[in-house]
């Protein structure tokens, strides 16, 4: 039996994969038990990886779904962050310890999101008017030109809003005025 052939880690891709080749090697009797002990070493660490990735994504979605307007919202998030249900501590503290020290600038972008947002949301309430124009000729070229323009700049900004007004209300679950008053 050739242990390079059976439990390679680049087709353990999951924790209960890892945890099974473990308990089969543990299983095996060969003549040099270093093998063995030194294939369940690597699938350990591999397990140990897998792990680290899913408490990564976990802690990150997380972190990508609130908002941290001022410096109460940066404790408060460094302690949710540091209380998540993960296995894998560094994973935390490394969210924490960014946060911590990236706080200013988070505050300053999640502000200038909420301004976006809060744009948007008046975009959204306010009837839009549509300008006819008959101009023709040259002018009427010109202004058709100018006016095409001014609204793809305009469906720029507005699909910027949008995106800002996702993010401040998590895709609709939370409404403005819950992220202002908190």
């Amino acid at each position: 039996m050739f242990l390079n052939d059976n439990y390679r880690l680049s087709t353990i891709i999951s924790e209960a994969e890892a945890d099974k080749a473990i308990e089969e090697l543990k299983g095996l009797v060969l003549r040099s038990m270093d093998l063995v002990e030194k294939r369940v070493e690597e699938v350990e660490e591999k397990r140990r990886l897998i792990i680290e990735e899913v408490d990564r994504k976990f802690v990150e979605d997380y972190f990508n779904s609130v908002v941290i307007l001022n410096e109460r919202d940066v404790e408060r998030e460094v302690n949710n962050i540091r209380n998540l249900n993960v296995r894998t501590e560094e994973v935390k503290e490394e969210k924490a310890s960014y946060l911590l020290l990236k706080a200013e600038k988070i505050i300053k972008k999640h502000n200038s999101l909420l301004e976006k947002a809060l744009k948007y949301e008046v975009r959204m309430t306010s009837v839009k008017v549509e300008k006819k124009s008959e101009n023709k000729g040259v002018f009427g070229f010109i202004s058709k030109a100018i006016e095409k323009g001014a609204n793809i700049i305009d469906e720029l900004q507005e699909k910027s809003e949008k995106e800002s007004w996702d993010f401040i209300t998590n895709n609709g679950e939370r409404t403005i005025d819950e992220v202002k008053n908190r």
